[in-house]
């Protein structure tokens, strides 16, 4: 067994002398056996260094000790140091020490395999320290961590401060995160990804949360492929986390800012090909920026084909290239745009962001303006008419006054006149009541009356208004407007306003209404013209029966205002876009599409009350009007 055995066995005598020498010994030590017999074993394998240590171990194990196994250096023959492993234990012969047996195991390969580990390990704490990477070591089976100290630091605790448990980590987890990291780790432990990686966020011991990018895998699993350990790293990416949100903000507020504009905005790069597209550009064209990008824009947005030169040459000289009121066909509908080109040289990148603004409107309006100015002339010449036509009216109406109270014999100097004549008042009277003169004359005063009222209800609602608010009976002010309306003669289509029957349904004792009386006759008349012509539009479609009922009632703090016809309705679609500015359904030239759109603004805005229609087909239509009975004053800062 001695002499088999691979480790260095050496028998001594009481003196420490060699008395057998293993092949072991002459392997670890490099002496044949003959060399050494007779010859003390520290001086053979001890040399000045570990001398000392080497005679007091001798010491001990001849005063009759077992050495327990210790590390220590012995040298060999050629003078090399050896680690060993030396253990020693007495012989004794009848209760009388009579020797040594020496036992040495070889373990410089370990030693120097532990110092690489050492070095090794020293080297990836300091990579792991320098890459500031928290480690953990999960024993599936029992549940057990083993992290290391930037583990723990990420998350600002010791690492005793921790239990080293994946109960730890449960706790730590934001609640809304856990089952993303715990999907991703059952995947890869059914085998459907190659490692695990999730990102998610964990608590601080601040109070604070901390987002986490975790990765790892399983290195050890059973007979029939159930894990049992995975290992893995934490990078504490919260700082990146932060940026990469400020930087989101930063996009959604550009592109909001991009989105909200009114104008279409497109961006391209060099080959015309769509790199950005904002909300309005979706709204024209209805096609999404996912649709579009990518895309020629000629292909996308065929309305600005024709212009792809411009935009090209526009790159090409880098300067901005503007053209006003272009004509575009959108939809069936004509409409004219404001087109601009700008150029983008920014970081190398070569592209333009093209701006089509709809000028539709606001032409329309400057076009409205120049009808306005027209309008406000003929206006004028008409307020002139009325007062020139009102001073012969009312010569008129006097001298018929003045003929009626003659030829009635009110006044004494009448009978004298006519017994001057031949004849007595009594037989004129008698004539012209047989001839039905009286009659004649009061028919005659009252339509100048009555022509006279109509004008100056003109003269009222053609005077220029000063945005005065006052209390008015609603009732009156929609009388008047009826009169007024009542002027209203087609002779292309041969129909009056007075053919149609005029229902009141005003509730009594009604409050007055603060309101600008003007501006409300203005919102009636247009509702009643638009029904009349509805209803008197051709003699096809002209109603036999024409009405239009007029209610008025109080509503809480509210004044409602009903103006109801019998007419041809209007259908869902049409309904939904009445109070929209220049919309109408009238023919080319006879209409603006503006009157329901300000009359529209004159309640809803401008006297805070509320406007709405309710209409079907061949059902008629309702418009009504709420008019608050007070009205909050505001104060404007006037530029």
């Amino acid at each position: 067994i001695l002499y088999n055995a691979p480790d260095a066995i050496v028998t001594l005598d009481e003196k420490h002398r060699v008395l057998d020498w293993n092949p072991g010994a002459e392997s670890l030590f490099g002496y044949k056996k003959e060399e050494t017999l007779g010859i003390n074993l520290d001086d053979l394998v001890a040399k000045k260094e570990v001398l000392s240590e080497a005679k007091n171990y001798t010491k001990q194990v001849l005063s009759g000790k077992i050495i327990k196994p210790f590390e220590a250096i012995r040298y060999r023959k050629d003078g090399t140091p050896v680690n060993v492993i030396a253990a020693g234990s007495p012989i004794y012969v009848d209760e009388e020490l009579k020797g040594v047996v020496a036992v040495y195991s070889d373990i410089t390969w370990q030693k120097k395999n532990e110092e690489a580990l050492k070095l090794s390990q020293e080297r990836l704490d300091l990579a792991l320290k320098g890459a500031r990477l928290g480690l953990w070591d999960w024993n599936i089976k029992t549940g057990n961590m083993i992290y290391n100290e930037r583990w723990a630091e990420m998350l600002g605790y010791k690492l005793n401060e921790l239990e080293l448990h994946i109960k730890t980590w449960h706790k730590l987890v934001h609640p809304g995160d856990k089952k993303i990291a715990i999907d991703a780790m059952k995947k890869h432990m059914d085998g459907k990804t190659h490692f695990y990686e999730a990102e998610y966020r964990m608590a601080h011991k601040s109070g604070n949360w901390v987002w986490i990018i975790d990765k790892g895998r399983i290195t050890h699993r059973d007979e029939n492929g159930k894990p049992l350990r995975a290992i893995g790293i934490h990078v504490d990416i919260t700082e990146r986390k932060h940026a990469e949100e400020e930087m989101e903000k930063l996009r959604i507020q550009m592109r909001n800012i991009i989105d909200s504009m009114p104008s279409v905005l497109v961006g391209t790069d060099l080959n015309g090909r769509v790199i950005h597209w904002n909300k309005e550009a979706e709204k024209v064209t209805g096609k999404t920026a996912c649709e579009a990008k990518g895309k020629l824009v000629s292909d996308v947005f065929p309305y600005i084909a024709s212009h792809m030169d411009k935009i090209r040459a526009s790159i090409e000289k880098r300067a901005v290239r503007k053209e006003a009121r272009i004509k575009i066909l959108f939809k069936g509908e004509c409409r004219i745009a404001d087109f601009t080109v700008y150029p983008l040289m920014a970081n190398g990148a070569q592209g333009a962001v093209i701006r089509l603004d709809d000028v539709t409107d606001r032409v329309r309006i400057e076009e409205m303006m120049i009808q306005s100015e027209k309008m406000l002339s003929i206006g004028g010449l008409a307020a002139g008419m009325a007062h020139e036509i009102n001073n012969p009216l009312g010569g008129i109406i006097q001298n018929l006054q003045v003929m009626k109270n003659r030829l009635s014999g009110a006044v004494k100097k009448d009978y004298k006149i006519a017994i001057e004549c031949g004849t007595t008042m009594e037989s004129i009277k008698n004539y012209h009541e047989k001839r039905n003169i009286f009659n004649m004359i009061e028919e005659a005063i009252k339509a100048g009356n009555r022509a006279s009222a109509i004008v100056h209800n003109m003269l009222s609602f053609a005077r220029k208004s000063h945005a005065v608010f006052s209390s008015h009976d609603i009732k009156d002010i929609l009388d008047h407007t009826v009169l007024l309306a009542a002027t209203d003669y087609n002779l292309k289509k041969k129909y009056d306003f007075r053919e149609i029957e005029i229902i009141r349904e005003y509730e009594p004792d009604l409050p007055y209404v603060p309101c600008e009386e003007i501006k409300i006759k203005q919102v009636f008349l247009n509702i009643l013209k638009n029904s009349a012509e509805a209803m008197m539009k051709s003699p096809e479609t002209r109603i036999s029966n024409p009405k239009i009922i007029l209610r008025v009632k109080k509503e809480k703090e509210w004044v409602r205002v009903e103006i109801e016809d019998n007419g041809p309705g209007m259908d869902e679609k049409i309904r939904k876009r009445v109070f929209e500015p220049f919309f109408t359904t009238k023919e080319a030239g006879k209409g603006t599409g503006l009157g329901l759109s300000i009359s529209f603004f004159i309640i809803n805005d401008h006297h805070r009350g509320n406007m709405s229609v309710e209409s079907w087909p061949g059902k008629g239509t309702k418009f009504i009007i709420k008019l608050p009975l007070t009205r909050e004053y505001e104060t404007y800062n006037v530029c």
